[in-house]
Formats: structure tokens, sequence, C-alpha cells
């Protein structure tokens, strides 16, 4: 969709854009804690989730500012190496 704006007129408004990113898993693993809830805030680098990978505990971070949006997996769930752990909506 296009947009017209009068040349004449200033714009003051700003917009924001957000696009969901998905947060996959780098290991496979266990899910040890979920340390997030849906509608949480987050910052790059906000510890997500404890996974254990061959008796090593690990904990993952968000790439990404913005707000979870949904958690695909639960405590004890078996994980694969690229599996989606969770979505986050980015502000753009």
């Amino acid at each position: 969709d296009n947009i017209d704006l009068n040349k004449n007129e200033k714009n003051t408004s700003s917009y924001s854009v957000s696009e969901k990113q998905e947060f996959f898993s780098p290991l496979p693993g266990v899910i040890v804690s979920i340390l997030v809830s849906e509608g949480d805030e987050v910052r790059s680098g906000t510890e997500l989730c404890v996974i254990e990978t061959m008796k090593i505990q690990q904990i993952l971070r968000s790439s990404y500012d913005g707000i979870v949006t949904q958690i695909n997996v639960k405590e004890s769930d078996q994980i694969k190496t690229g599996e989606s752990l969770f979505e986050i909506s980015v502000e753009n």
C-alpha cells in the first residue's frame, strides 16, 4: 500500500513495524527451565531458558529486543538442533 503525504505538511509521527523472530535451539538437549513468560519484554542478552546437553547446562539468551509472543516448549522437553523454542516480536 502507498501512503501519500502532503509535502507541505511536516510528519511528526513515528511509526514502528514489528516483525516476528523465531529463536531456535543451537544444540540438542533437554529444557531444564524456562526463564521468561509470554508477554515479557526482553532485551538482547536476556536469559530465555536453560538447556542441558551432554550433562552440561547452557543458558540460552535472546538475540533481539522485543516481546516474547510464544513459547513453543516446556520444562523437561527433549529438543533437537534447529527446533523453534520462542517467538519474539521485534520492533524495527
